[in-house]
């Protein structure tokens, strides 16, 4: 089982342009901290290939017992 959530974020390139996107994301478990959220921003950062991204908004679709879709972190 797994948890599934919508993440929107604004984020900076690394060609300096100022943006906002957003990305479905699986984790095994429950996000339990703010600090989870700034690490998940990271996450996005390198996996998209941005110099930074910060979490906006986090919505759950709370637990998925399938196989998940979205970005694995």
């Amino acid at each position: 089982m797994g948890y599934q959530y919508h993440v929107a974020y604004v984020c900076l390139s690394r060609s300096g342009g100022i943006g906002f996107g957003s990305v479905e994301v699986s984790r095994p478990s429950p996000l339990a901290s703010p600090g989870e959220v700034t690490e998940m921003g990271e996450d996005i950062a390198r996996d998209q290939g941005l110099e930074r991204a910060v979490v906006l908004n986090v919505v759950s679709f709370g637990p998925v017992t399938g196989p998940a879709g979205g970005v694995r972190l």
